[in-house]
């Protein structure tokens, strides 16, 4: 008997769909999806701490908790109007240091936690450095933790920065910038992973 061609181009044949590509692009789809997701749940869950209190204060209170909860004491320094920052602003950099304190608690074993938050005319940085055991990011083993990703990446929503400098046994230094009106990233470009860092 003859055989009936199927009609099209098959597998692996010039032109003919690949299905492992096409699997990767609907998950390169989904992640970008998702980048955006985390940013729009971010602006829903706005703290009524920081609504009720201002930036400064709303951090201030943080640091008592975190205090109250066995972590090391705080000491907080700022420069320049803060509580009228944009509100998106407000609640990246207070999130980052809600984040940034239970990172210092869950691994830092560190006895001093200093955060700096500074204004200028254009942004703000954002310094949470403590004096605990630090770690080695070159090491080949090394692998960023969730609160690390989540930062960096809040910082990214935020069309920021955040860069993380440890020395084993001398403590760890998270610096973020981000500029003073929020200005969200444009969603992760189709293959790239928005949690995946250096």
């Amino acid at each position: 008997r003859g055989r009936v061609a199927a009609a099209g181009p098959q597998p692996g044949e010039a032109g003919a769909p690949d299905p492992a590509h096409e699997h990767i692009v609907r998950i390169r789809q989904e992640l970008s999806r998702l980048s955006t997701d985390i940013h729009q749940l971010s602006r829903r869950l706005h703290p009524a701490t920081l609504d009720d209190l201002g930036l400064v204060a709303a951090i201030e209170s943080e640091g008592r908790a975190f205090f109250e909860r066995g972590g090391p004491p705080v000491a907080l320094s700022t420069s320049g109007e803060l509580d009228d920052l944009d509100r998106d602003v407000q609640l990246t950099l207070y999130r980052i240091v809600q984040e940034g304190l239970h990172n210092v608690q869950k691994h830092a074993e560190a006895h001093e936690v200093r955060v700096v938050l500074t204004r200028t005319a254009d942004r703000v940085r954002l310094i949470i450095e403590d004096d605990g055991r630090g770690f080695d990011r070159t090491r080949a083993s090394w692998r960023p933790g969730l609160g690390l990703a989540s930062m960096e990446e809040r910082a990214r929503l935020a069309n920021g920065t955040c860069t993380v400098t440890s020395t084993p046994g001398q403590g760890t230094r998270i610096e973020v910038l981000v500029p003073v009106m929020a200005t969200p990233a444009a969603p992760s470009a189709p293959g790239a992973d928005p949690l995946e860092h250096p």
